[in-house]
């Protein structure tokens, strides 16, 4: 069954269709499917965007148009990060297991991570949420922020 995009999905689409057609024909190559999809917050695997490839453009002519585009996007069903593999990913944050982090954690692990984030960035997340109880982050509540961002 297909999902309803709302109108603010759609009109992202269009915009991003937009910056991929180049030309203002109305067309966008369909070797750049996988680059559109990951700037419409998707994260399609290799073989995922292939098999995507065939559906959006079965005659193999080499482009897909807007309205296919929206088509394939309602239709999709592609494996994606949840919730729970968020909550799991930060829960090897958390050293004692009580579902809590420390502010203080929180931050050295951003900021010593493998995409080492600055102070500021951190901060502005943290001033974002009204997480912070007490110097403690709640991880799931923490991860459905960071998930619905």
């Amino acid at each position: 069954m297909a999902k309803q995009l709302s109108e603010v999905q759609i009109a992202e689409i269009k915009e991003i269709f937009a910056l991929f057609d180049k030309d203002s024909d109305g067309l966008v190559r369909t070797d750049e499917l996988g680059t559109i999809l990951r700037a419409l917050a998707h994260n399609p695997t290799k073989e995922e965007v292939n098999m995507l490839e065939m559906r959006i453009d079965p005659e193999k002519g080499g482009t897909f148009n807007c309205d296919s585009l929206v088509t394939l996007i309602q239709n999709m069903d592609l494996k994606s990060d949840t919730l729970d593999d968020l909550v799991e990913a930060l829960r090897v944050l958390d050293q004692d297991q009580d579902s809590k982090l420390s502010v203080k954690e929180l931050i050295h692990s951003l900021k010593n991570g493998g995409e080492a984030m600055e102070e500021e960035e951190i901060q502005e997340i943290l001033n974002d949420t009204d997480l912070v109880i007490d110097g403690m982050i709640n991880l799931e509540e923490f991860a459905k922020t960071i998930y619905n961002r």
